[in-house]
């Protein structure tokens, strides 16, 4: 009977659910980290559940206590999405140099279709070794990743963009200048920017805005210097137009909208549109959602207006607080440029407050056909006969 009490036990454990995850890389080395400076290193986490899971994150051993995770220790991942973090990394002043080892640990439980609460679910985790190298030595560096200037219409202003990534272990700020010289050899333009301060191991986007009012249709180079800690670290000459009005292709494309499949009434549900320009200019860009229940529309909501450069992808996102349980259908587009995407829809399932979650009904049902099955076979080896054996003669 024993025996049997601790298989139905093990059954039931190993039929509640549990959470699928991963975690990348397994394990991350960060050298030449100054004494009192900054350090980063990104990870991914992985949520291979068709149901969203709650993840916590813990930094163990000797870099526990001067590791931040960015944007929290505690986060929710929606089915088969991926979520970033970064641990930003500061060692105090007075840290001896040496390599510090460490282990980060990240822990995932199913949360319920209608959200926390449920006692029948079972955490899992998976760890990531974690090596920071502290030193004193400071070390400069910044790398220009990519410098690039895009043809534009008249009276629109000129936008150089560069990456560049800090590769030392000290703060950078790497002054940017811009000349623009027409096709007569004339510098017409001139324009400075060193606002950006770059950390170790970050990648920034820096940008330089030159008006061009006064700029006639034609041919133009823009001689582009770099320079960090009055060294020079790159010059590059772009080539690149000033054309008629309107002679510029604007296109754009709402690749979906993303957001929780399963709220409470009155739990705000962040709705995300993903927004890819794919034109040739430079659009702002608003997403509008309208939502309907029964096929009504019952309310809608629009996201701040923010530009969107050519050729890149941007999430524009509102929040919904439903005030009533049921199906919610959203369906939404952007408008860019005096233009509209077509719609896309997105279903959001809203529950009762005290609805009971999925998890709890699954984990009651896994018990009571445990304890069924265990009654069942007890009651049968109660009323079964003992075996029969050679009496004494």
């Amino acid at each position: 009977m024993k025996k049997l009490l601790i298989a139905l036990v093990v059954f039931a454990a190993l039929a509640l659910p549990t959470a699928a995850m991963g975690l990348s890389p397994g394990e991350a080395t960060v050298n030449n980290v100054l004494r009192g400076g900054y350090s980063e290193r990104g990870f991914r986490v992985y949520n291979t559940e068709p149901s969203t899971v709650s993840f916590k994150i813990e930094l163990r051993g000797s870099v526990k206590d001067w590791i931040k995770v960015v944007p929290g220790d505690t986060l929710e991942v929606g089915p088969s999405q991926v979520a970033a973090i970064t641990l930003q990394i500061q060692p105090p002043q007075d840290t001896p140099n040496g390599l510090y080892e460490g282990t980060m640990v990240v822990t995932g439980t199913p949360v319920a279709a209608g959200g926390e609460g449920s006692i029948s679910r079972i955490a899992t985790g998976v760890q990531a070794r974690v090596a920071v190298e502290v030193v004193d030595k400071e070390v400069l560096s910044l790398i220009i990743l990519e410098t690039r200037v895009e043809s534009i219409e008249q009276k629109q202003p000129l936008v150089v963009a560069i990456r560049a990534k800090n590769a030392g272990n000290v703060r950078a700020t790497p002054k940017v200048t811009v000349q623009i010289i027409d096709s007569n050899g004339q510098t017409v333009k001139t324009a400075e920017d060193s606002s950006t301060e770059i950390l170790p191991t970050q990648s920034r986007d820096l940008k330089v805005v030159i008006p061009t009012l006064d700029l006639e249709v034609g041919k133009y180079t823009a001689h582009v210097s770099i320079t960090v800690g009055g060294d020079s670290l790159a010059e590059n000459r772009l080539d690149f137009e000033i054309l008629e009005k309107g002679a510029l292709r604007r296109q754009g494309e709402l690749l979906g909208i993303t957001g929780p499949s399963w709220v409470k009434v009155g739990e705000a549900a962040k709705l995300v549109a993903q927004f890819k320009n794919s034109g040739q200019v430079a659009s702002d860009a608003k997403f509008t959602a309208e939502i309907y229940v029964d096929g009504a529309l019952i309310d809608t909501a629009t996201s701040e207006t923010i530009e969107v450069a050519p050729g890149e992808t941007s999430e524009l996102s509102v929040i919904f607080r439903p005030d009533r349980p049921g199906r919610f259908v959203v369906r939404g587009s952007v408008f860019y440029s005096k233009r509209r995407t077509p719609e896309s829809e997105f279903i959001l399932n809203v529950q009762p407050l005290n609805a009971l979650s999925f998890d709890l009904y699954y984990g009651i049902i896994v018990l009571l056909l445990a304890l069924a099955v265990g009654f069942a076979v007890y009651k049968r080896a109660k009323h079964q006969p003992p075996a029969s054996g050679a009496g004494f003669q």
